[in-house]
């Protein structure tokens, strides 16, 4: 969010009682929200839908181990989970054993180096392990889904028709269904192709139909894709015009 000043300006109109009762899962209408988003439903399936899941993740520390030798040399070992309670199933999705150590002397204070370890453990975690939470919560949806990574392949498409079609993704994205990116490398090749990349929470079916839809809703013909269970690849084929 620091790097997206939009995105930082409309979370900084939130006040933290506002933040608690979005978390809370209350309704629009009782959250106390500022009055340009009242009754904005929409709002619960932007930026606060990561929110939502990073404020109702455990994580969960385990010693596994304080040892030491006659030199006053120390090392700890933790063992870190990261368990989510944002649904009823909720579930480990996140593990890490973290060792740090560090070398003692004759005049060392026990207490303070073990001090000094769980602060260098709690450098690494947040090095290493929070990014990995973070990257991970990315690929669940709010509702638990696994938000599957797909491939769309548009074929034939002029780089207008693939604009319009982005732009449609970008304005569809919700809790089940993630916009990422694109490449038009070989926009302007025969055939042309851009492939765009997403995230979906459900059946390549389905994700098929909904993309048929969008190209409907945009006047474009195109084939349907061939749709198989383990095919994470749709193309779509731009049909020529009708003469």
């Amino acid at each position: 969010m620091q790097s997206d000043e939009k995105l930082k300006g409309q979370f900084a109109k939130i006040s933290k009682e506002q933040f608690m009762a979005l978390v809370s899962g209350s309704p629009a209408d009782r959250a106390l929200l500022d009055q340009q988003i009242q009754d904005a439903e929409a709002f619960y399936t932007t930026g606060l839908s990561l929110l939502q899941q990073l404020a109702k993740v455990v994580v969960e520390v385990n010693i596994f181990a304080v040892s030491g030798n006659v030199k006053g040399d120390l090392a700890l070992s933790l063992n870190v989970t990261a368990k989510s309670i944002s649904t009823g199933r909720g579930g480990a999705f996140a593990n890490r054993v973290v060792n740090v150590a560090r070398r003692g002397g004759p005049n060392t204070i026990r207490s303070a180096m073990i001090t000094g370890l769980v602060q260098d453990a709690y450098q690494d975690m947040e090095r290493e392990f929070i990014p990995q939470v973070i990257k991970e919560m990315s690929s669940i949806s709010v509702g638990g889904g696994k938000l599957v990574a797909y491939e769309l392949t548009l074929k034939d498409f002029s780089a207008k028709e693939a604009r319009r079609m982005r732009g449609k993704l970008d304005e569809m994205q919700s809790d089940e269904f993630r916009y990422i990116s694109y490449d038009n490398t070989l926009q302007n090749t025969q055939p042309s192709l851009t492939s765009i990349r997403v995230r979906y929470a459900g059946r390549i079916e389905r994700l098929a139909d909904k993309m048929m839809g969008v190209l409907d809703s945009l006047d474009i013909d195109s084939n349907e894709p061939v749709v198989a269970p383990e095919l994470t690849d749709l193309v779509f084929t731009r049909m020529p015009a009708e003469s």
